[in-house]
């Protein structure tokens, strides 16, 4: 089982060698995670980012949640559990040592990849890239600005952009519902997401 993650002012790593389990058994995903920060941190989210097995559970131990954080119930469908709360990098790392993959038994021997990502945030191995959800009913223009107004330790954010039909899997299985992406026939958000300062488009007929 591996596990990594670096972004920005954050740093979370581990060791290179596998973490063996035995079925039906709850088994410490990364006992020597390190998480190192200049600041303290809000929320984290550990999930299961490949060769994920419906018997699949993470979880964590009872008595070791830190005072002030809550834990969202593990989700089967973003293969996650959300853990909500500020604390210090050396905190989070103590907690976060404790947290526990099960299975259930299969046919042949099989791996899994885990990864901590601060934030209430879903990695993606497939491109690298770091998605978060909102509840909240707006525009696509409301909810647009908002996406690019926001940053992840150095990312700028925006509204997702499907390049794959890996990444719409990634994407629907997250979601599940009629959202917001950033696809647009508005000519102004073409330019603006081209980075063009001549405008190419200049009127909506010859995108037409």
């Amino acid at each position: 089982m591996t596990f990594f993650r670096v972004h920005g002012q954050i740093t979370v790593s581990g060791t290179n060698s596998a973490t063996n389990i035995n079925s039906s058994t709850a088994t410490a995903v990364a006992p020597d995670l390190t998480i190192t920060a200049g600041a303290a941190i809000t929320d984290f989210t550990v999930s299961i980012i490949d060769s994920y097995s419906l018997s699949d559970v993470l979880s964590f131990p009872v008595g070791t949640l830190p005072s002030g954080v809550t834990a969202l119930p593990w989700s089967s469908t973003t293969r996650s559990i959300v853990f909500r709360g500020t604390k210090t990098a050396a905190e989070w790392q103590a907690f976060l040592r404790t947290v526990t993959i099960t299975s259930g038994t299969v046919c042949s021997p099989e791996t899994r990849k885990v990864s901590f990502a601060a934030g209430e945030t879903y990695y993606n191995p497939i491109n690298g890239h770091f998605y978060r959800l909102t509840n909240t009913q707006s525009s696509w223009t409301a909810t647009q600005t908002t996406a690019s107004s926001t940053s992840y330790y150095g990312r700028e954010g925006y509204l997702v952009t499907l390049t794959s039909a890996a990444e719409n899997t990634f994407v629907s299985r997250l979601v599940g519902q009629n959202s917001w992406m950033g696809a647009s026939d508005d000519y102004t958000q073409i330019n603006d997401a081209l980075g063009y300062t001549c405008l190419l488009y200049t009127s909506p007929s010859p995108r037409d």
